[in-house]
């Protein structure tokens, strides 16, 4: 059974692979160069979080732990919020 994608831009996945983080990244990666193009405004105010960052610390850590995270993502350092959008897989 193999886990990840024999392309390592994790663009392409095999008939017999399974869906990876580097695929659901990548899939980020492509739609947040779609949303600058087409609206930078809204591509400001998105998130897109990289699964493993959303996995461990937002599903595996402590809820302290995973508040500060996700402030760290949708706030700046003066604890203003620039998001309207967060995406976590």
């Amino acid at each position: 059974m193999k886990v990840s994608s024999s392309d390592p831009s994790g663009r392409t996945l095999g008939a017999r692979e399974f869906l990876g983080d580097q695929h659901i990244q990548r899939d980020y990666e492509l739609l947040g160069e779609q949303l600058q193009a087409r609206d930078p405004n809204l591509a400001a105010r998105t998130r897109l979080v990289d699964p493993l960052i959303a996995h461990y610390h937002l599903r595996l850590g402590e809820v302290s732990e995973a508040q500060r995270a996700f402030r760290r993502i949708v706030q700046d350092p003066n604890r203003n919020d620039t998001a309207t959008s967060c995406f976590c897989q």
